[in-house]
């Protein structure tokens, strides 16, 4: 029934150039805003943070440091992580991180429930990573 009548009708049910154009103008002044995000702080910015709020609380400690001991926190998690294939690692209450081993899936012909058969194919196994925010980073975030 839309597609029926004058070309009155037909004229006035397409958008107008104006009004596109009008839009287009307006997306890159909308993704300028959105994009107005914080990047993601340096390792060496990220030391100089702690460095300073330590010097103002009054413990002397050099950046080199303070660059070991993460490492060392790190690496440690990392070798916790790599000792099964299902393991979990709690960094600090701060973050969870998980890893699972997800087996090989062997390819074929399966039969459904309809009687169709379907030809899979084989897919090796992997091993998925994945983290879990905790309490203290959520409040620490603001969430």
């Amino acid at each position: 029934a839309a597609f029926v009548g004058s070309m009155k009708n037909a004229a006035a049910a397409r958008p107008q150039p104006t009004i596109m154009s009008a839009a287009k103008k307006a997306a890159p002044a909308a993704k300028k805003a959105a994009s107005d995000d914080v990047k993601a702080m340096s390792k060496t910015a990220r030391i100089d943070e702690i460095f300073q709020e330590l010097s103002n609380d009054g413990v002397d400690i050099e950046k080199k440091a303070i660059a070991k001991v993460l490492d060392a926190f790190f690496e440690s998690v990392g070798k916790e992580l790599k000792s099964g294939t299902d393991t979990a690692a709690n960094l600090h209450g701060y973050l969870t991180v998980k890893k699972k081993l997800k087996p090989a899936v062997k390819g074929g012909e399966k039969m459904m429930v309809a009687g169709n058969e379907i030809v899979t194919k084989a897919k090796p196994a992997e091993q998925k990573i994945s983290a879990n925010l905790l309490k203290k980073m959520k409040d620490a975030a603001g969430m």
